[in-house]
């Protein structure tokens, strides 16, 4: 004769229930013996259960605001772990602790971020690797918002997810203490120069890593043409039509610029570098004195083009055929007194 459990409900509760193992819908009742009432259960029984019976098991007030102490570290598989790892739901409630198992597949973002998207702090993330589209989650796991994250986890990122790693609230306007310094290829280096996009906010430093091809644009002048001031440049060398982005790295804007970089330049970038804010009326302190020659003369000799600003000095170097009027007039046919 089959051995079977009878269970007596008692007053709303159980009193006596035998460790013999149950199965089927019987489990739900089990586990969660007064439903998905706001009761507090102290402890739960640890046999392994499977199938869609974990969820009651492991959420067994279901998406209420209670808080649970402590949950059973069986494993669990598939749809079920998204209800492990985020006992209340997206709760506003404060979580302490999580299992630290290895987890995969879709899963991986409700255990990263288990309150979803919300406003909530998260003192620590649990440091597995991750891979494929769940690191974006990972890395900035309050998505965009505004809340401060005080550190991130340095494994390597490959691919797109390199963007969202470097710049792990979007483009908003926080201050980011720090970045990795992880050699990035390709598209991904824009974002990593750049971490706040061309936003006003002040970036103390940059990686001088070497970069190539079109993304030195955007290191040399990592806010793009905005008003910021940039207190330092990165000097490695720079070649072709880049030298013009790099002699003047805010265009033609009115901010002052403290110093530029003596490279030898050549060709017809020399105008861009000879007058590196271009007509403005921005004064300018120094000029370098590499020698021109050809076309180039005269935008050397008058740095600031036709405009009304008072040069003071003016580099002496021999000039032949039509560039002597530029030398000898540098502002042009202006009004503008020349004191020597």
């Amino acid at each position: 004769m089959d051995t079977i459990c009878e269970v007596i409900p008692t007053a709303g509760h159980l009193d006596l229930v035998y460790s013999t193992m149950v199965t089927n819908r019987e489990v739900s009742s089990y586990r969660n013996p007064t439903g998905n009432s706001q009761q507090e259960l102290s402890s739960y029984n640890r046999s392994a259960v499977t199938n869609c019976e974990v969820s009651s098991y492991r959420n067994p007030t279901g998406n209420s605001q209670q808080e649970l102490s402590s949950h059973d570290s069986t494993a669990v598989t598939n749809s079920e772990v998204s209800i492990y790892w985020n006992p209340t739901g997206n709760s506003q409630q404060k979580l302490s602790s999580y299992d630290r198992s290895a987890v995969t597949y879709c899963e991986v973002s409700s255990f990263r971020n288990p309150t979803g998207n919300s406003q909530q702090e998260w003192s620590s993330y649990d440091s597995t690797a991750v891979t494929n589209s769940e690191v974006s989650i990972y890395w900035n796991p309050t998505g965009n918002s505004q809340q401060e994250l005080s550190s991130y986890d340095r494994s390597a990122v490959t691919n797109c997810e390199v963007s969202s790693y470097r710049n792990p609230t979007g483009n908003s306007q926080q201050e980011l203490s720090i970045h990795d310094s992880t050699a990035v290829t390709n598209s991904e280096v824009s974002s990593y120069r750049n971490p706040t996009g061309n936003s006003q906010q002040e970036l103390s430093s940059y990686d001088s890593t070497a970069v190539t091809n079109c993304e030195v644009s955007t290191n040399q002048n990592p806010t793009g043409n905005s008003q910021q001031e940039l207190s330092s440049y990165d000097s490695t060398a720079v070649t072709n039509h880049k030298v013009s982005i790099y002699c003047n790295p805010t265009g033609n804007s009115q901010q002052e610029l403290s110093s530029y970089e003596s490279t030898a330049v050549n060709s017809c970038e020399v105008s861009s570098y000879q007058s590196p804010t271009g007509n403005s009326q921005q004064e300018l302190s120094s000029y370098d004195s590499t020698t021109v020659n050809s076309c180039e003369v005269s935008s050397y000799q008058s740095p600031t083009g036709n405009s009304q600003q008072e040069i003071s000095s003016y580099n002496s170097a021999p000039v032949n055929s039509r560039e002597v009027s530029s030398d000898r007039n540098p502002t042009g046919n202006s009004q503008q007194e020349l004191s020597s």
